[in-house]
């Protein structure tokens, strides 16, 4: 899977607060999972530049750590995705406390994308 972003800013907004994310995921069970991880801040939401750049980098991070702990099969059924995001979600609640930033600054769009044992797994959120 190949994956690029390009960000284009509306005129009625000042700040961007769209966010993707792509590569690979390579686990210590040696497979490799492609994924796509794109976030959209709500912009009636404080902040949310920053919510969505947490988000979509806590999803990331999450992602790698799923994907290390189980095997292709397990990948491919799909059953560690909603884990996945419950985990960013809850990892990034964390990290925005730790920064002061407002309650909503996490309201956003998780749009997440993976590919493994031959099977795409999507899952949008927010």
């Amino acid at each position: 899977m190949h994956a690029d972003a390009y960000y284009s800013i509306g005129k009625a907004h000042t700040v961007c607060q769209d966010v993707a994310r792509s590569g690979v995921a390579r686990g210590t069970l040696g497979v490799d999972v492609p994924y796509v991880v794109v976030c959209d801040g709500c912009s009636g939401s404080p902040q949310t530049e920053f919510g969505a750049q947490i988000l979509a980098q806590t999803t990331v991070y999450e992602l790698r750590n799923f994907q290390a702990e189980h095997t292709d099969e397990a990948l491919a059924r799909g059953h560690f995705i909603k884990g996945l995001v419950r985990a960013s979600i809850f990892r990034a609640a964390m990290i925005a406390r730790e920064c002061r930033l407002p309650a909503g600054a996490l309201d956003a769009t998780l749009l997440t994308a993976t590919v493994a044992g031959g099977v795409a797994h999507l899952s949008m959120s927010g």
